[in-house]
């Protein structure tokens, strides 16, 4: 796609980084070079809104054509925009994905190169030992990693001037493997760490086996040490590194689930919504009832996307309060509307009692309303017969209270405006 400052809607749109309404094709000079194909096909209007990243960067365009000249409403510019962060919030999580694994890929072949780097390094020292007299000779290499004087050490030392040095949890291993490597004339591999005498903790990885002499038949354990400190602390970071991006990864598929599930809530009353209009016909009180219902759930809903959009608080699994005065009277309004269409299909009854005098709370309206279907639904779990009806277990004084009851041989709900009993 062209862009540019006259590249028709989508092109101007993602050029600008800024929503661009055309209402006449025909007319408009934005669309010059592109009217011609447009009108050939039907389309007199567009309007394109740019698909941004959660930095601001323009990902690509989302417009809306229609066949007569026609200027966007309020609500059509809203669910617009619901789409457009619907699909940058797609396009983020697989970008998201892909960098993961590109990350994961760029881990593993700097191991594999460190692996290689360390195998060719000269911090390897070599070492045998008498299995009778467990006299032990090294050469300087070894000698530098237990911290022994290289020329006692070329000359022979009891072993256990270097077992003395292995660290003591690592000590009762080392030892046993040893012992078993000359017994049974097994191969020797182990890790363990050495308290150096400079006070670090240096990390070596031993190998070695029993050799015999063709000639003389005497046997001697040796083998070679390698220095692989470096080694163990990147496995370490990367340990920590890894269970980090699991736990993130973790809360962001919680966060996500949680809010994936809360969009739920306002769509089935703006479905219902669509339906009841279409039977309302020519019914101006109903419709602009309808239609106030439906801007308070869309409302509902592009705040749950605002909260997907925020990178920040899905990787910390937080969410914010976004407090405000409110009267709870449409607190408990909204969130019966979001659960008018679950309680239907369960057949059950909601017996509603608003108490007339005025509530205001200081709140996040939207997290009551989710607080307040959260327990709905759970009431609702626990009760899935119809026939058996629904049980009474907390009666609210407050005002804006409501309880839930059955009718006696009937499905179905109802909804009874009056005073706080």
């Amino acid at each position: 796609m062209a862009t540019g400052p006259n590249a028709g809607s989508c092109g101007t749109a993602a050029h600008f980084n800024h929503e661009v309404i055309v209402s006449d094709i025909a007319t408009d000079p934005l669309w010059r070079d592109y009217k011609e194909l447009a009108l050939s096909h039907g389309l007199r209007s567009c309007w394109s809104q740019p698909i941004r990243s959660p930095h601001g960067a323009v990902l690509g365009t989302l417009a809306c054509y229609r066949r007569e000249v026609h200027v966007p409403s309020p609500e059509e510019k809203e669910t617009i925009a619901l789409l457009v962060d619907t699909t940058a919030l797609t396009l983020e999580h697989r970008r998201e994905i892909e960098e993961r694994k590109t990350a994961q890929e760029a881990l593993r072949l700097s191991e594999e190169c460190y692996r290689l780097s360390l195998e060719a390094s000269g911090n390897i020292g070599t070492w045998a030992v008498d299995p009778e007299t467990k006299i032990t000779v090294m050469d300087a290499g070894f000698a530098e990693l237990f911290g022994v004087d290289p020329a006692v050490a070329h000359e022979g030392t009891e072993i256990r001037h270097f077992t003395e040095r292995i660290h003591s949890e690592d000590r009762p291993q080392v030892l046993e493997a040893v012992a078993r490597a000359i017994e049974t004339a097994g191969r020797y591999d182990i890790d363990y760490r050495i308290l150096h005498p400079s006070g670090k903790v240096v990390w070596v990885t031993a190998k070695g086996k029993m050799f015999t002499d063709e000639k003389t038949g005497n046997k001697r354990f040796a083998g070679v040490a390698v220095d692989i400190t470096e080694r163990k602390q990147v496995e370490e970071d990367l340990r920590r590194l890894a269970a980090r991006l699991s736990e993130a990864d973790h809360r962001k598929t919680e966060f996500l689930a949680t809010l994936a599930h809360e969009l739920r809530n306002p769509l089935a009353p703006i479905r219902n919504g669509l339906e009841v209009l279409q039977l309302a016909g020519n019914n101006p009180e109903t419709a602009a009832k309808v239609r106030d219902m439906m801007k308070r759930q869309l409302g509902h809903m592009v705040h749950l996307i605002d909260d997907l959009l925020d990178v920040a608080r899905i990787s910390s699994g937080k969410v914010e309060l976004r407090k405000e005065k409110v009267e709870l009277r449409a607190i408990v309004t909204n969130a019966v509307e979001a659960s008018l269409a679950a309680m239907e299909a369960a057949h059950h009854v909601l017996d509603l009692r608003i108490a007339d005098e005025s509530l205001v709370v200081d709140a996040d309206p939207v997290r009551l309303v989710q607080v307040l279907g959260n327990l709905n639904r759970r009431h609702r779990q626990r009760h899935r017969d119809p026939a058996a009806g629904l049980a009474d277990p907390v009666r609210h004084v407050f005002p804006g209270a409501y309880r839930r009851r059955p009718i006696a041989g009937r499905a179905g709900h109802r909804l009874v405006a009056g005073s706080a009993p």
